[in-house]
């Protein structure tokens, strides 16, 4: 953690891009390809929900990296 590299090391975390992390919420399971159809599906078929799902998906994601 952190707190234990003391500042001796430089900490690098990790996180799902928030589109990824969409697509496996939507699918249920990661694609086979780029395609993602059933979470680019989810994101015509319901355009603001989209949007407010990804905003709070973003400020989930950059929380968990600053907490890392």
């Amino acid at each position: 953690s952190r707190t234990e590299l003391d500042g001796k090391a430089a900490l690098i975390g990790f996180s799902g891009a928030p589109w990824t992390l969409m697509g496996y919420m939507v699918q249920g399971e990661g694609a086979k390809s780029t395609a993602a159809v059933k979470a680019k599906g989810f994101m015509y078929q319901f355009p603001e929900a989209s949007h407010e799902f990804m905003s709070t998906i973003t400020d989930a994601v950059v929380h968990y990296l600053v907490e890392q």
